[in-house]
């Protein structure tokens, strides 16, 4: 037992990964701030970058203009940062504002740690002042796909009822915050539903009685936390007066009507 001991200690030892060989150097997308209890996101439309050299420089763009300077990001989690240079090029106000913000908490940032595919920033300001709080940065690595929409039923081109609820999944590499169902054509009123990466919508009946001979398109894209769009998936339907819709793939011109709603289900299986 006095030799299984050690050994077994010796190869936990040989199979946990050392703290250097999970360095952040690399290329990450920001997804998430945090400033003590208030979160922000990237405006939508907007790509915040890091990226981090093993020779201890790094770079990025903060929405608008350009950074660069030096970083080192030491084996036990710890980072210092050397003085930070950015280009001049005026930008929207909203943009300018969550510029500031990004790289006022970056040279706060004095811990890193890696979860996977994230690389997450933050301060021990917390641990020595309480009342000040601490900051939080997260990111992604810059070549993960934007999330993407799956249209799992009906199939498109073929006859289907009116109330038939439509389902599909959104792929959720790095939080899907919600989904958006976008129509054209007609005024139908949809029942939808998103949770746990599922959304689901349906015609309900005083709907397509009230549109009946209506050609109505209806688009489905998702939207992270940090305002990236998936692609979108759409279906074209035209309400027939026997209550079926007949369906196709059509080209989605303009958006004429979106909501966010949430219901709890997703009309019952």
């Amino acid at each position: 037992m006095r030799i299984v001991l050690p050994l077994l200690l010796m190869l936990f030892a040989m199979a946990a990964p050392a703290r250097d060989e999970i360095a952040p150097h690399g290329d990450w997308r920001l997804v998430l701030l945090q400033d003590g209890d208030v979160v922000f996101v990237p405006v939508s439309g907007s790509r915040i970058t890091l990226s981090l050299s093993e020779d201890h420089t790094c770079n990025g763009s903060s929405g608008v203009n350009r950074y660069f300077g030096s970083c080192m990001a030491s084996g036990d989690g710890y980072l210092s940062w050397g003085p930070l240079a950015s280009t001049r090029i005026a930008g929207p106000p909203e943009l300018m504002n969550r510029e500031f913000l990004y790289l006022s908490l970056l040279a706060r940032a004095d811990t890193w740690e890696c979860q996977g595919n994230r690389l997450i920033l933050s301060s021990r300001a917390e641990d020595v002042w309480p009342d000040w709080g601490g900051v939080r940065l997260e990111f992604i690595q810059a070549d993960l796909e934007s999330p993407s929409v799956e249209y799992r039923s009906p199939s498109a081109g073929k006859r289907i009822r009116a109330r038939t609820t439509h389902r599909g999944a959104v792929t959720d590499e790095y939080g899907v915050r919600r989904v958006e169902f976008r129509v054209q054509g007609g005024r139908p009123n949809l029942a939808q539903s998103f949770k746990n990466g599922r959304w689901a919508f349906r015609i309900p009946r005083s709907e397509w009685k009230r549109n009946a001979g209506a050609r109505i398109a209806i688009e489905v894209v998702a939207i992270d936390r940090a305002g990236n769009r998936s692609n979108p998936v759409q279906r074209s339907f035209r309400v027939r007066r026997h209550s079926v819709v007949e369906t196709a793939r059509k080209p989605f011109r303009s958006s004429q009507n979106q909501s966010d709603s949430k219901q709890p289900d997703l009309f019952g299986g």
